[in-house]
């Protein structure tokens, strides 16, 4: 299930259509790489984590379902601590980021302005979760709501595999 905004609007983009093979096709592949800063404005490659598991939450301010998946991706970085990392992603700036995670008392590190990932990994609907192992394949996308233990389970078989 995607996502609307809060005032019930929800942006172009999520509405253009979008090549239904493309997520899947995405599954054990090296993940498309990117540049992007966090709303502190340090540089993160995503080519600069392998050697780690990496859970990237494509999410917005705006999204309702993705304010709900954020405390359980908060949860899921303090107990793996430095074996994965987690990240969001989002193509809003800073000083939304920001001023959205002082509102809602959320520590959760995003990365800033990243239509152009959100576009290399075939985003359309939010939220959506993609896992990367340590040799930088996707080994899983996840679209839409889902539950902990979903969520988990994948970050956990990627954490797993010494791959």
């Amino acid at each position: 299930m995607g996502c609307n905004r809060r005032d019930g609007e929800s942006p172009s983009w999520l509405h253009q259509d979008t090549d239904p093979y493309l997520q899947s096709a995405l599954v054990g592949r090296l993940a498309p790489d990117f540049e992007l800063r966090n709303s502190d404005g340090q540089t993160v490659k995503l080519r600069d984590l392998r050697g780690k598991v990496v859970l990237l939450d494509f999410w917005a301010t705006w999204c309702l379902a993705c304010e709900l998946e954020i405390p359980i991706l908060e949860k899921l970085q303090a107990e793996t601590g430095r074996s994965a990392v987690v990240l969001g992603v989002t193509d809003e700036d800073a000083t939304t980021v920001d001023g959205w995670r002082n509102t809602f008392h959320r520590s959760f590190r995003t990365l800033i302005n990243g239509r152009t990932a959100f576009d290399d990994f075939g985003i359309k609907p939010i939220p959506v979760i993609v896992v990367i192992d340590r040799s930088g394949l996707v080994r899983d996308f996840i679209e839409g709501t889902r539950s902990e233990n979903r969520i988990r389970r994948s970050l956990e078989d990627a954490l797993a595999d010494g791959g």
